[in-house]
Order: C-alpha cells, then structure tokens, then sequence
C-alpha cells in the first residue's frame, strides 16, 4: 500500500531558452517551472521530468526556496538526493549540496530522496 509520504505532487524545472516558457510553464530566475496536482512516486516524478525535457526542482538558495514555498500547494518532490552507498547528497544536475532547509532531526536513517513542504519550505527526507 503507498502512502501519502511515497506519493508527492510533481514540480518539474527547466531551463529556458529565448526568454519564455512554453504555455502552462511559469518563468523565475531564468528557469521555467511546472506544478502539477498528480501524486506520484519519485521514480514516476523523474520520468515524467524526462518525458518533458526537464528535471525536478534544484533549489541553489533562499530566494528560490521563498519562491518554491509560495509555487506549490502541496508537498512536492525535489531533485535532491543520497546516491547509494554515498554520504554526501547530491542535485539531479550532479551539484552538491550548498544552500539547506532541512527540519531539525532531517533528513532520517535510510532517507535518500528529499521534498519540500508549501508555505514554509521546510525540507523532509523521504524514501524513495
């Protein structure tokens, strides 16, 4: 049985080009993104990313996290991850880890994938 906690809503990000989204995309600090209502795994997340060009959200610091909280309406997915067998989480873009809001006791024991809650951009490690 999946629970809510397996199943996030999807914010997907793409860099623009020339200087516009295509239509249903929102442009922020010249990235174009898009938040969708479906829940979905994190692995449904990514491929839905890949079917449409783009990635799941990279937040490289506070002004984008402020923007991310007000964006979504529910918890969402985040291109942030603990890639097996390493200590060190990474970006989807294979960046490091800089800017951080986790909640305080985050992220868990065996958490390797990451979301972030609307309204305060508090970030939750997740399993994957």
């Amino acid at each position: 049985m999946k629970t809510l906690l397996q199943e996030l809503l999807i914010l997907l990000v793409v860099q623009y080009i020339e200087g516009a989204c295509e239509a249903g995309w929102t442009v922020h600090s010249g990235q174009c993104y898009q938040y969708t209502s479906d829940r979905v795994t994190n692995q449904a997340a990514v491929q839905s990313c890949v079917l449409k060009a783009a990635q799941l959200m990279v937040i490289r610091d506070e002004q984008q996290n402020d923007f991310i909280k007000t964006f979504i309406s529910g918890e969402a997915w985040m291109g942030l991850h603990l890639p097996e067998s390493q200590t060190l989480w990474q970006w989807v873009d294979g960046t490091a880890l800089g800017y951080k809001n986790w909640n305080t006791g985050e992220p868990g024991d065996g958490e390797r994938c990451a979301r972030v809650r609307p309204n305060d951009g508090i970030w939750f490690g997740i399993g994957c």
